[in-house]
């Protein structure tokens, strides 16, 4: 049986189709029909869980640069009505 991941094979046993696998290898038998996709989901389980964490930065920095800016607005529509009832 051969694992296959871009142009790499590998000669493997039944009992490593599995590691294999996990790895991102693709299992074909040795008349070269597929047995077996590897699952590109668990692959990327680490870096999805990165990429999650660096929105969540993003997300709160955001939230951030909203309420300031909500902030200003607030005070120059009020520096706004001021100078208009000053008028």
């Amino acid at each position: 049986m051969l694992a296959v991941k871009g142009n790499r094979e590998v000669r493997i046993e039944e009992h490593e189709k599995d590691a294999y696998l996990n790895d991102g290898f693709d299992i074909y038998s040795d008349d070269i029909e597929l047995i077996d996709k590897a699952n590109p989901g668990e692959l990327k389980i680490s870096v999805l869980e990165e990429e999650n964490a660096k929105l969540k930065l993003e997300n709160v920095e955001l939230k951030k640069e909203i309420s300031n800016l909500k902030g200003q607005i607030t005070k120059l529509k009020k520096n706004k009505s001021d100078d208009d009832s000053e008028q």
